[in-house]
């Protein structure tokens, strides 16, 4: 009996703990790193901050398709869609925004 609780246990904890991950450096048309980009999750409230070696890395709920939000100061927004993942799969996304034109 407490095996077969075990065997239960294990695999609802295993479900839970299952995502996918997205990571990748953001740079500057430059390939300068970009730090303190705000990465977020459309229509989710899931968002991080770059490092200041434009690194990032996200992890999110398997076997759905996102939309990814990135934004800075400075920076022209990008909005980039990513296909559905399976389970543990893990997508490398590495991005260069546009400087913003500012017309004074």
């Amino acid at each position: 009996m407490h095996k077969l609780f075990f065997i239960f246990l294990f695999s609802i904890l295993s479900h839970f703990s299952i995502s996918q991950n997205i990571s990748g450096v953001i740079l500057d048309k430059n390939n300068n790193p970009i730090p303190a980009v705000n990465i977020s999750i459309e229509n989710n409230n899931i968002a991080i901050i770059s490092k200041n070696n434009g690194s990032y890395s996200i992890d999110i709920k398997p076997n759905r398709s996102i939309v990814i939000l990135y934004s800075c100061v400075g920076y022209e927004k990008e909005k980039i869609r990513i296909p559905m993942l399976n389970k543990n799969e893990k997508y490398l996304l590495n991005i260069t925004l546009k400087t913003k034109n500012n017309i004074l």
